[in-house]
């Protein structure tokens, strides 16, 4: 697994460029299976459960997602 519980992570755009408007997110949980975003994969890829803007965002690309030492 690419992020684990507990890490801080940044939004990013699928070219792994950072949304400087989001704020950062907190990585809940992990696992392998099919994302719900606009371009949904045919093949299981990681996803992620995220506290973002205080609320649960689920089933979360790891495309989408950079740590924060590394996004900053």
């Amino acid at each position: 697994m690419k992020f684990y519980p507990g890490d801080l992570v940044a939004i990013t755009s699928p070219l792994g460029e950072l949304i400087r408007e989001c704020p950062p997110a907190l990585i809940l949980s992990g696992g392998i299976g099919y994302s719900l975003g606009i371009h949904k994969s045919s093949e299981p890829e990681e996803i992620y459960t995220i506290l973002f803007s205080g609320g649960l965002e689920t089933k979360v690309s790891a495309d989408w997602l950079d740590l924060v030492e590394r996004a900053t």
